[in-house]
């Protein structure tokens, strides 16, 4: 576990201990150059997982959220809404469920409901 800081629009930065799980940002994926997701799947050491976002719009603005979600069922759910790409939830939950086992076991029961619908 470290001190991990993370920036928030119009809010103090949070700063917390936890280990990063995954990370997708999608200037290394895309040809578009003005605009772009970066979003970063943490695990406190309270067991929380957070789930920080920043978008780069085509005018230059630039919004920072971070979601919180008390367990990975939550975080697993929200990821299935495609409130982000669908690419991108799939990635993030791609590399939580490698590294986390709570991730791993939500993630598994999700997909085993796409294969089996």
């Amino acid at each position: 576990m470290q001190n991990i800081r993370v920036k928030r629009s119009g809010r103090p930065d949070l700063v917390f201990t936890g280990v990063k799980l995954a990370e997708v940002d999608e200037r290394r994926v895309s040809t578009v150059a003005d605009h772009w997701w970066e979003v970063s799947l943490f695990k406190t050491c309270v067991g929380k997982y957070l789930l920080a976002s920043s978008h780069r719009s085509r005018t230059g603005n630039c919004r920072r959220v971070v979601l919180s979600f008390p367990a990975a069922w939550d975080l697993v759910d929200f990821l299935q809404e495609n409130v982000l790409a669908p690419w991108i939830s799939e990635e993030i939950l791609a590399q939580g469920m490698d590294l986390d086992e709570d991730v791993f076991q939500a993630g598994s029961v999700v997909l085993h409901h796409r294969i089996a619908c």
